[in-house]
């Protein structure tokens, strides 16, 4: 197990801004070596996880004329979203900043599951959620 994995969100920010939507904008990967991680370079990415594990989330963008930074994570499971903290996925969600950009980190704090999550991007003053669910399946 990796004791750390990092998803990173390229995203093309002049065409998601003017199309005012992520989709053919966004690419998702990550640096798991799981057979179950899937749909990498889409916005539809599922990184196979395991208890303990701490995600990092990065966000760049493809194009240099704007920055690009994750202002929130929405958790859903079974296509309902996760309004009590207790039931989320994770603990320790948190914002950090780094001289690389910002990025937000949390630990796996549950046991198995399949849970899905949106990312709410700003760029150039706009903030926009993903239209795609990303999803973590937690297990071996």
């Amino acid at each position: 197990m990796i004791p750390q994995l990092n998803i990173v969100s390229l995203v093309n920010t002049v065409a998601a801004l003017s199309d005012n939507c992520f989709n053919g904008n966004l690419y998702m990967a990550d640096n798991s070596r799981g057979a179950k991680t899937t749909g990498q370079g889409t916005d539809a990415l599922c990184t196979q996880v395991q208890f303990a594990q701490v995600l990092n989330w990065h966000a760049w963008a493809i194009n240099v004329q704007m920055d690009i930074e994750i202002c929130d994570i929405r958790w859903y499971q079974n296509g309902a979203l996760i309004t009590d903290p207790a039931q989320e996925p994770v603990t320790k969600s948190k914002l950090y900043g780094a001289p690389s950009g910002d990025y937000w980190a949390a630990v796996i704090d549950k046991q198995t599951g399949e849970y899905q999550y949106q990312l709410k991007f700003k760029m150039a003053g706009e903030e926009m959620w993903m239209n795609s669910f990303a999803r973590i399946y937690i297990g071996n």
